[in-house]
């Protein structure tokens, strides 16, 4: 599968991202870690989207794959349009907030 999908962040993302990014924060996680983390998850959805995460469903109007990426601390949901080579990336939760 070649490589240079496009990544769309939803504006609830970026909410949700905030908030768990305190959580985190407040757990003794420190912020060059976290960015670690979310940096490695959006190299691997940039390369090879569909093998990196769980597919789950297809939506076949869309024609979107729907997969969820769990990179320890997080939880994210992602659309994955392999016509239009884009990563709609919709929601993110907290697999938990243990300082790990």
């Amino acid at each position: 599968m070649p490589t240079g999908y496009q990544l769309v962040y939803h504006e609830r993302f970026r909410g949700q991202l905030r908030e768990c990014t305190k959580v985190l924060l407040r757990a003794g996680w420190e912020m060059n870690r976290i960015t670690e983390v979310l940096t490695t998850m959006e190299t691997h959805l940039r390369q090879e989207p569909l093998e990196y995460g769980e597919a789950k469903f297809q939506l076949r109007p869309q024609a979107l794959i729907i997969t969820i990426v769990c990179v320890r601390p997080f939880a994210v949901h992602v659309g994955v349009s392999e016509a239009t080579r884009t990563i709609f990336i919709r929601d993110v939760t907290l697999m938990t907030s243990e300082k790990t």
